[in-house]
């Protein structure tokens, strides 16, 4: 399943079951919110995530506060 991304970032990742992926796709996630360069990039990353995952804003802060934790 392709996973689209809208804003300035245009990537389109191909999402598996391969925990390897998995971990490329949180991470680039957690990057574009993180080092977005102003508050309508952070947003419409936050935005993409969101409408790629299916998952809430808060679902989203938790799997990266635990990814945060972990490194």
């Amino acid at each position: 399943m392709s996973l689209p991304w809208a804003g300035d970032h245009s990537i389109i990742y191909q999402a598996s079951s391969s925990a390897d992926q998995c971990s490329r796709f949180w991470g680039r996630a957690l990057v574009l919110i993180n080092y977005a360069h102003d508050a309508d990039a952070r947003e419409n990353a936050w935005w993409s995530i969101q409408r790629a995952t299916g998952c809430s804003r808060a679902t989203i802060a938790e799997i990266a506060k635990r990814l945060k934790d972990a490194a």
